[in-house]
């Protein structure tokens, strides 16, 4: 796949967003024909979407030190199982519960579970053996609870090494990747937020201290050059306003569910998705009932969320479809129920 075609792809992803243009000071979907790289790359940088992807390339080369500190991955779970190799003589432990984007430390690895709210037990961890690998989510996979910088501090001064799985965290715009350049002893596992159409492979990155880039290269699987091309031209485009749809999205989920006496009020969540427990019946039943409707949902396999799901905003037609829902489920469950 050429560069212009990964940037028109990008434009039609884009498309059904809505686009600030500060020259126009309205929004308008970014919706002009393009045909090539040069072209597209007008469009986009008049949207301030866009800079030019060999601006990328030329930014590593001029400074390579920013080159060091920054590795390419088949993936997330890719780069998971790189550190696996790298640090499987010092032990690793897991926060959970958690998504299946860590499930590559299953039964390698001392889960310590988060407290209620899905706070970190900072208490707990520091009681663990400091020679450890630390592995974390933030946002957490499954209820889109963030680390703060304290929290990770105090971590990164009694770890070896903390991995931060920050995924998800371009929905939450409050990313901890900062402080990897303070600290000698944190890395960050990162992917593009949007799956890209046409994208050829799963990709990721790992952002580390420039000290580790041999050790990482080393138990990285080898990634072809295409996906270092793929990973540089995404990583130019400015993705801030579908970020931020996506936020307004998960607010209007939010709204919607509270509002539902079939499920809690869901947790607080920095992520792109709400977890909410179920009130009323049995979940698999309301999973069923949903999934009877077309509508998909998570149910997080951990015991302690056996009664949980998690729901992903993924458009306004979506939340409408799913409010509609659970207010006919709840009352097939309780005819009673208005």
């Amino acid at each position: 796949m050429t560069a212009a075609n990964i940037i028109y792809d990008m434009a039609n992803l884009l498309q059904p967003y809505p686009v600030v243009d500060d020259a126009k000071s309205a929004s308008s979907p970014m919706n002009e024909p393009v045909t090539d790289l040069i072209e597209i790359g007008r469009v986009l940088t008049s949207r301030h979407l866009f800079s030019h992807p060999a601006a990328s390339a030329q930014l590593g080369l001029q400074y390579p030190s920013a080159r060091n500190m920054w590795s390419p991955t088949n993936g997330v779970q890719a780069a998971h199982r790189a550190i696996i190799r790298w640090r499987n003589q010092r032990g690793f432990v897991r926060l959970v519960p958690d998504d299946e984007a860590l499930a590559p430390y299953n039964g390698i690895a001392q889960d310590v579970q988060l407290l209620n709210g899905f706070r970190i037990p900072v208490d707990v961890l520091l009681k663990q053996d400091p020679r450890a690998t630390l592995v974390l989510s933030s946002p957490n996979g499954i209820s889109g609870r963030i680390a703060t910088v304290q929290e990770i501090v105090q971590l990164a001064r009694h770890f070896a090494l903390v991995v931060i799985d920050e995924r998800l965290a371009a929905f939450s715009m409050r990313r901890l990747t900062p402080l990897v350049s303070e600290w000698g002893n944190v890395i960050s596992v990162q992917r593009f937020p949007f799956e890209m159409p046409g994208q050829t492979r799963d990709f990721g990155w790992i952002i580390h201290p420039s000290a580790f880039k041999g050790e990482i290269a080393r138990h990285l699987a080898p990634v072809p050059p295409e996906t270092e091309a793929e990973v540089l031209t995404y990583g130019a485009i400015n993705t801030f306003a579908a970020e931020r749809h996506v936020a307004r999205l998960k607010g209007q989920l939010y709204r919607e569910m509270r509002k539902m006496s079939l499920v809690s009020v869901p947790y607080p969540s920095w992520s792109n998705a709400l977890l909410a427990r179920i009130e009323r019946g049995e979940r698999e039943e309301v999973v069923q009932e949903l999934a009877d409707r077309g509508i998909s949902v998570y149910a997080p396999p951990h015991p302690n969320l056996r009664q949980h799901l998690r729901i992903t905003a993924a458009s306004e037609d979506a939340t409408t479809a799913l409010k509609e829902a659970m207010i006919e489920i709840n009352r097939n469950i309780y005819p009673t129920a208005s």
